[in-house]
């Protein structure tokens, strides 16, 4: 009999030593369980800190469907914004050659070939802006009109329209950057000056 009872000892203690290991491994799953939350919940706060309303020069919507697409639409608002930034962009880059036309009069073809290249480009952006505007106007009637039907009509359209803005950046990023790059350079140039 005292083998059994020294049996019984030992599985008890086996028994507890699981209890113990179970319940450690149940506390670690809750401990990653609430940082992942936490994580989550900072990654949400910090989304939508880092998305705010901006002014918007060159977006000829009204301010009630900006604000519709700021608040129903962030990813379609970001790129309304990236858009704007584009055309202002460009628009001090046409502005910049005129000066420079204004300047060198006898280097007019250069200045004429680059204008007329950005020219271009800010048309096709513009035309792109406006059906882009035009999309977004609908989908705020859509949803002003039926809520459901609206937010339905968002949720089929969305994907399409970012992809469509997304390749509409791309083509001409391919450009801007090069005066975005200018941009920076000739700020730290300014501080440079400024402070060394």
């Amino acid at each position: 009999m005292q083998r059994w009872g020294t049996f019984s000892k030992w599985n008890r203690s086996a028994m507890n030593n699981k209890g113990i290991s179970v319940l450690k491994l149940i506390l670690v799953i809750l401990i990653l369980l609430v940082l992942a939350g936490g994580a989550f919940w900072g990654y949400q706060k910090a989304m939508n800190l880092s998305l705010k309303r901006v002014p918007l020069s060159n977006v000829s919507l009204k301010d009630e469907i900006v604000g519709f697409t700021f608040d129903m639409l962030p990813g379609l608002y970001q790129r309304l914004v990236s858009l704007d930034r584009e055309i202002s962009l460009i628009d001090q880059e046409i502005n910049r050659l005129e000066k420079m036309g204004a300047e060198f009069p006898r280097q007019k073809n250069i200045i004429t070939t680059e204008k007329s290249t950005w020219s271009g480009i800010r048309k096709d952006l513009i035309r792109f802006d406006s059906d882009f505007e035009k999309q977004l106007e609908t989908l705020y009637v859509a949803y002003m009109v039926n809520r459901d039907r609206g937010a339905s009509q968002m949720e089929q359209e969305k994907r399409q329209m970012i992809e469509s803005a997304d390749k509409a950046l791309a083509s001409s990023g391919k450009l801007t950057r090069r005066l975005e790059a200018e941009k920076d350079k000739n700020l730290l140039e300014q501080l440079k000056d400024k402070f060394l």
